[in-house]
């Protein structure tokens, strides 16, 4: 009994506590969502977030850019690597009906 007590305390608190927030204060017009810089030590690092805090556009183009790198790096090791194995894929006949 006291457990539940305890619990409904806990979320009748909580509940005031969200209703206090939304009913004072202005009405944010605006949120910006921005990538620390401060701590970033490692330039690659440091020249992603400040594109990305700058110019969201060129963001963008490296974000497809990489992406399509890395896919074809981990498509041209995969093939690789079961090659390797001795999965050769290239000489399969595929018969599709």
């Amino acid at each position: 009994m006291k457990s539940l007590n305890l619990t409904i305390g806990v979320i009748a608190l909580q509940t005031f506590a969200c209703i206090s927030a939304w009913a004072g204060g202005e009405k944010a017009s605006e949120i910006v969502v921005v990538a620390d810089t401060r701590v970033l030590s490692n330039p690659l690092m440091r020249y992603i977030a400040d594109t990305y805090n700058t110019n969201l556009w060129l963001f963008a183009v490296w974000s497809v850019v990489l992406t399509a790198l890395f896919g074809a790096l981990l498509g041209l090791l995969m093939d690789w690597l079961m090659n390797k194995t001795g999965l050769d894929l290239n000489s399969r006949k595929i018969i599709e009906h």
